[in-house]
């Protein structure tokens, strides 16, 4: 089975609407539009970490009678976020998709249940590893190369 997504469709980011996305811990078995932003409220609170004097904004929300703490995430900077739509319904796994892209965005909303999010969640590892593998990738310049090395040699 292939899989293909025609992006064709989808607005730039200075063409996209205003809405927001939200990745939340559940299943929700429904394939269709919702009005989330008269159902699902969001608040916004700040909070200083002691230790390190940061301010961060958390976002709360109740889903389903369940705490929901949140934060907003930007996509990795050169890449774009999209919501994709398969307009046919399979009969078997073996037969090819073509999933059309509907939406494009550059922040979202990650929820939590109960606990704010952190580093140490996989959705946010994952985009760690996009800096370390474009530093990984990145072409080596000879020039600087050889002053890192020489610079090591001298105990600089």
């Amino acid at each position: 089975m292939s899989t293909t997504i025609d992006v064709s469709v989808v607005p730039t980011r200075q063409n996209s609407h205003s809405e927001k996305c939200h990745f939340i811990p559940c299943d929700i078995n429904f394939d269709g539009e919702a009005n989330v932003s008269d159902f699902f409220n969001t608040t916004i609170s700040r909070s200083t970490e002691a230790e390190q004097q940061i301010e961060t904004e958390t976002l709360t929300a109740v889903f389903r009678g369940r705490p929901l703490k949140g934060i907003e995430i930007s996509i990795p900077s050169g890449y774009t976020g999209i919501v994709v739509k398969d307009p046919v319904t399979r009969t078997t796994d073996d037969e090819d998709r073509c999933i059309i892209a509907t939406h494009s965005f550059d922040r979202f909303n990650f929820w939590n249940l109960d606990k704010v999010p952190t580093s140490d969640d996989l959705l946010q590892k994952g985009f760690q590893w996009v800096d370390i593998a474009s530093a990984l990738h990145r072409p080596i310049v000879d020039d600087t190369t050889e002053d890192l090395s020489q610079r090591s040699i001298k105990g600089q």
